[in-house]
């Protein structure tokens, strides 16, 4: 089944970067906080753009344009201050988006992450009494609909998958991590990544 591909084949880098992003945990900054969010909507907005051009998803019925992360990052930099500050990934820094199983193994990364946020909103309003409406939008995902919106893309993963070349969409995940890893942690040491 692909999705258990694709949580073998992204599951190293996937916890290397859980482990290094200060999110969920009770000693985070806001001052880190407002950087993540700038990284975070540095990297997402050029690839939601790259993903609506692609022909992976112009040729597809799978409707991104009602999940962009975009609004909430751009609602999210406003409350946090950070207008005019953040810095857009040039293509060359986003993964391959020329096909449909790049496209997917993509959006699997995407769509999963608004099950990681979740728990990552929870944790900002908690610890920074951060909600959606004061800087907390990305990561909270769908709100109530983010359990059955990531139903709904495993559905259509699993459509795209059959007869498809599953190991394009595992490399596209893996390469999706990698870019955004590297995007995230580019000018910072190991080290100061972990506070």
């Amino acid at each position: 089944m692909i999705l258990e591909e694709l949580r073998k084949s992204t599951q190293a880098i996937h916890e290397e970067m859980e482990q290094r992003l200060p999110l969920g945990r009770p000693d985070l900054s806001r001052e880190t906080y407002r950087d993540l969010v700038k990284r975070f909507h540095g990297f997402i907005i050029p690839l939601e753009k790259q993903l609506l051009k692609s022909p992976g998803m112009t040729g597809s019925d799978f409707n991104y344009q009602e999940r962009l992360k975009q609004p909430a990052l751009e609602a999210d930099a406003m409350a946090l201050g950070l207008e005019g500050e953040t810095q857009l990934a040039s293509p060359a820094e986003l993964p391959p988006l020329e096909n449909q199983e790049q496209v997917f193994g993509c959006l699997y990364v995407i769509e999963g992450s608004t099950l990681g946020g979740q728990v990552i909103s929870r944790s900002l309003r908690e610890h920074l009494d951060i909600h959606p409406e004061n800087g907390g939008a990305y990561f909270s995902g769908y709100g109530p609909l983010t359990g059955p919106r990531w139903k709904e893309f495993l559905s259509k993963l699993a459509e795209v998958a059959d007869g498809a070349d599953t190991q394009a969409i595992t490399d596209s995940a893996v390469a999706t991590f990698e870019a955004l890893n590297h995007w995230l942690f580019a000018d910072l040491s190991p080290r100061s990544a972990n506070p």
